[in-house]
């Protein structure tokens, strides 16, 4: 009976596994997923369990976005997609095993229903109303952020010489008064000496007169100090200045210098032997300058102490970044751009150096490609995998300041000519009737300079060629410049006897500076600014001061020049133009970009200068295209070997013998 029992107990069972089976075998019963991802071992099996979690998941993700459903049915939905999730992390790894694609590198992210992407790669996550349940909300709000740091900038912007008390005595009523207070002062000091002068006499005393012109036996005409011990017995120190001869006052300088780098100075990162020799007869053994000294350089890629260190290594004396002249160095002048937004084209730190020069909002190329990643599309590597606009607000940008040559151009040209034909909005249809564009401000317009290369190199004004001539292809007009920097402009030799004259205040040189002797080894930047700074001079000596206030600043003859007297301060037009120089003079080193006829070197000055004028007349002009050709700006008034032949000729023509 028993067996009998089990053997109708066993025997429908046992046919409905062989019924099911059969089932299984003609495809009539779906296969059931295997609990452990490991008990599978067919790699088209894996990926189709992996597809089904995916449309599990989504069917719950899509279900948890009802906050209607209660919280305990929430909750266990959110449950249900960890676990869910958990489990196509099990199968993506056995797919990684059986030698399929390893998904958790390379699948896509996992996004919310707002299109965001769900932080954080492990642990437990929240979905849809899920963030919104009793003590989940609080995880996901956040601090808020911390009131942004003012910038070196902002804290100086309203910071003048008022500020420091500089300005106290021209408000007409301080000065009246400490006169008044000063007189009062005096008359008590004389009635107090007179009182004891008759008292001392009342009493019979003799009033010896002290002889201020007597000089004590233990005191020393010569220059150092001595040790002394005072009343209190403490040790006092003497100090004994010397007073300059008449000799020595002689030599004082009347000129100053006018240094370009490259070319000159350095080749790329190598001096120039003839530098350091140079050097040493331009400084005493203290290591001061014994003329002013300023370095005048169309780079721009680095901030002003930098360039002051790189060269004090280079040349062997101390030099301060007062001497240095970068390219954009005048852009401190244009503060009415200072407070807006600007897009920086270049290399090295724009950053850094735009908020040196005092600009507040400064925005990179890289910056405008990473908030609107569709606007650059020529490097087919670079572009984005999701082609759809980007949502970050951008302030609108009111001007672009071009520092130096970039690194990708194609980038730079494409980006810059966006904002030019938008109106500084990026992004938008093009509007070619908006002329003229936004303002352009341009830093260095070297077509070519020397590195250590046998050949001349790309500079920033071959960038400049390329970017007027895609606008101007496009428009069918010029593309103007609000302001050009850098020589030949003479904008940038009307600062740099700024930074002359400073420097001979600051050393109390009381003798005026007349004339100014620059430097160079490139004929259509060096020569040209240096003879179209010394017209400027000349026709300045002719009409007065006045035109200086009518002149542009730019010194280009192009009609894309805009005027650029409308928007510089005349405060700032004052103070460069206070003390002008007699004359500029233009040397020619031959060590750069220049490179003479070497039957022309070898005859000397006069052939060689020939020979300079005769090769730039029959040349192409490298110029800027605003800066009209003139071949008597591009002839040198002087043309040597190398610098150190410079500094000597310059010392004889001035008659200057340092001691």
């Amino acid at each position: 009976m028993v067996s009998a029992g089990l053997r109708g107990t066993a025997g429908p069972w046992t046919a409905l596994a062989r019924f099911r089976q059969a089932q299984l075998e003609e495809g009539k019963v779906k296969e059931r997923r295997p609990f452990l991802a490991s008990e599978c071992n067919e790699l088209p099996k894996a990926e189709k369990w992996r597809r089904q979690i995916i449309g599990e998941i989504s069917k719950k993700v899509a279900q948890i976005q009802n906050a209607g459903l209660g919280e305990f049915r929430i909750r266990d939905l959110n449950d249900e997609i960890n676990k869910l999730l958990r489990e196509k992390g099990h199968w993506e790894y056995r797919i990684k095993e059986l030698g399929g694609p390893d998904y958790a590198r390379i699948g896509p992210k996992m996004l919310d229903h707002e299109g965001k992407e769900v932080p954080g790669n492990r642990g437990y996550k929240y979905f849809g109303a899920a963030k919104d349940l009793p003590g989940v909300r609080e995880l996901f709000e956040k601090e808020p952020l911390p009131p942004p740091r003012k910038t070196r900038a902002e804290l100086m912007k309203d910071i003048d010489a008022e500020y420091y008390g500089y300005r106290d005595e021209d408000d007409g009523i301080l000065e009246p008064l400490e006169q008044e207070h000063e007189k009062k002062v005096i008359a008590e000091a004389v009635e107090k000496w007179k009182m004891e002068r008759e008292a001392r006499l009342a009493r019979g005393e003799e009033e010896e007169e002290e002889n201020i012109y007597a000089v004590h036996e233990e005191e020393s005409d010569e220059e150092g100090g001595k040790e002394r011990e005072g009343e209190d017995g403490q040790q006092k120190f003497i100090a004994h200045v010397p007073v300059p001869t008449q000799q020595e006052l002689s030599v004082l300088p009347s000129f100053g210098f006018l240094f370009d780098i490259d070319g000159v100075l350095v080749r790329g990162k190598t001096p120039i032997p003839a530098a350091r020799t140079a050097f040493q007869k331009l400084v005493n053994s203290q290591g001061q300058f014994l003329v002013p000294v300023v370095f005048v350089t169309n780079a721009g890629n680095c901030l002003r102490q930098k360039k002051a260190d790189q060269l004090s290594h280079l040349l062997g004396v101390p030099i301060s970044q007062d001497q240095v002249m970068m390219s954009h160095s005048p852009l401190r002048m244009f503060k009415r751009y200072h407070e807006k937004c600007v897009l920086v084209s270049g290399q090295g730190p724009l950053l850094d150096i735009a908020q040196d020069l005092g600009f507040c909002q400064p925005i990179t190329i890289d910056t405008l490609r990473e908030k609107r990643p569709l606007l650059d599309a020529v490097d087919h590597d670079r572009r984005p995998n999701v082609l759809s606009p980007s949502a970050v607000e951008l302030p609108k940008i009111e001007a672009v300041v071009l520092f130096g040559e970039p690194v990708r151009w194609e980038t730079s040209l494409q980006l810059i000519i966006d904002v030019l034909l938008t109106s500084g909005y990026p992004g938008n249809p093009y509007q070619q009737e908006n002329y003229p564009h936004i303002p352009v401000l341009a830093c260095n317009m070297d077509l070519m300079w020397v590195a250590e290369a046998q050949s001349p190199r790309f500079g920033h004004g071959t960038f400049m060629v390329c970017l007027e001539n895609i606008y101007k292809k496009i428009t069918g007009r010029d593309l103007k410049y609000e302001a050009l920097m850098g020589k030949p402009s003479r904008l940038t030799y009307q600062y740099a006897e700024h930074l002359i004259r400073a420097q001979a205040l600051q050393r109390s040189w009381d003798q005026p500076i007349h004339t100014l002797y620059a430097v160079g080894d490139n004929l259509m930047t060096d020569v040209y600014g240096a003879n179209l700074y010394n017209r400027y001079l000349q026709e300045t000596s002719r009409t007065g001061p006045k035109s200086r206030l009518q002149a542009k600043l730019s010194g280009g003859g192009g009609s894309a020049t805009l005027p650029q007297h409308q928007e510089i301060s005349l405060s700032w037009e004052n103070e460069l133009a206070g003390a002008a120089a007699a004359r500029c003079r233009s040397v020619l080193v031959c060590t750069g970009v220049y490179s003479p006829h070497s039957e022309a070197a070898a005859d000397g000055g006069d052939s060689v200068t020939h020979s300079v004028t005769h090769s730039v007349t029959h040349s192409v002009f490298h110029g800027h295209r605003d800066f009209g050709f003139d071949p008597g700006l591009v002839e040198p008034d002087h043309v040597v070997p190398d610098v150190d032949a410079a500094v000597d000729l310059v010392f004889q023509l001035e008659n200057f013998a340092p001691r």
